[in-house]
């Protein structure tokens, strides 16, 4: 019995979705074998002022005690 061209179809779709799969995942490994990247250098010293470090915590400390000194709105029946 010779079998028809038709069935070929879907087992060539198969192979075919399969093997664009693979590719589709082989091309991270192949884009990491080009070249090494390095990161820029810096320009400057990478350290923040320390003043403006101090003066941030101070400001944040302030503004948490500020907040936790309001009484709450909870009444009795709460």
């Amino acid at each position: 019995m010779a079998k028809h061209p038709t069935t070929r179809a879907p087992r060539l779709r198969s192979s075919l979705i399969g093997l664009i799969w693979l590719a589709a995942a082989s091309a991270p490994a192949l884009a990491q074998q080009t070249s090494s990247l390095r990161p820029p250098a810096p320009r400057e010293d990478p350290s923040s002022p320390i003043v403006l470090t101090i003066l941030t915590m101070v400001i944040l400390v302030v503004a948490t005690l500020f907040v936790t000194v309001f009484p709450s709105k909870r009444g009795h029946q709460d």
